[in-house]
Parts: structure tokens; C-alpha cells; sequence
């Protein structure tokens, strides 16, 4: 069985940030708004304003377009390392 390896990367206006799924302690959602917290790190880092940017997806055929939220992107970073991680549960909450 072969081992995939996926970054995280979250760009702010002020500076970006890219890590290893293995280093995301938690993720917790807000509004518009997401807090990691990654190990070597002593503070939560948050990014706002993510309601500026738009989700696409798709279900059963039909399209869909949603405003970005801070659950939204914890679910597809747990969803992320979830795929890497051999779908074990994961909850980064």
C-alpha cells in the first residue's frame, strides 16, 4: 500500500502558512473565520475573512456554490488527512 503526503497551505493578507497534516493539532470553525493550532507552535493562528471566497462543488448531478465558512474548510482539512491517514476517523476539534 502505497503512503500519500498532502501539505495544508493557508495564505492571509499578512503571511501564509504551509504544514504537514501530522502537525495539525486542532482546527476549530467559526463564521468566517478557522483557528489551527499546530505542534512547535505556542499560539492559535487565525485566518478571517473567509466568507470573501466561494466553495464549488457538486452532489447527484446538480451544482452548487456556497460562501467559504470556517466549517466548511475544517471539514475538507479533517476530510484531507483523513484520505491521507488510511480514512481512519479524524477529528481536529
Amino acid at each position: 500500500m502505497g503512503c500519500q503526503r498532502i501539505g495544508l497551505a493557508v495564505a492571509g493578507s499578512t503571511r501564509s502558512v504551509t504544514t504537514e497534516p501530522s502537525q495539525l493539532i486542532s482546527v476549530n470553525a467559526y463564521g468566517d473565520a478557522v483557528a489551527i493550532r499546530r505542534s512547535g507552535e505556542e499560539k492559535t493562528e487565525f485566518f478571517l475573512g473567509l466568507d470573501c471566497f466561494a466553495h464549488a462543488f457538486e452532489v447527484d448531478g446538480r451544482s452548487y456554490t456556497e460562501p467559504l465558512s470556517g466549517l466548511i474548510l475544517k471539514y475538507a482539512i479533517e476530510g484531507s488527512v483523513k484520505a491521507v491517514s488510511g480514512n481512519r476517523t479524524v477529528s481536529l476539534g
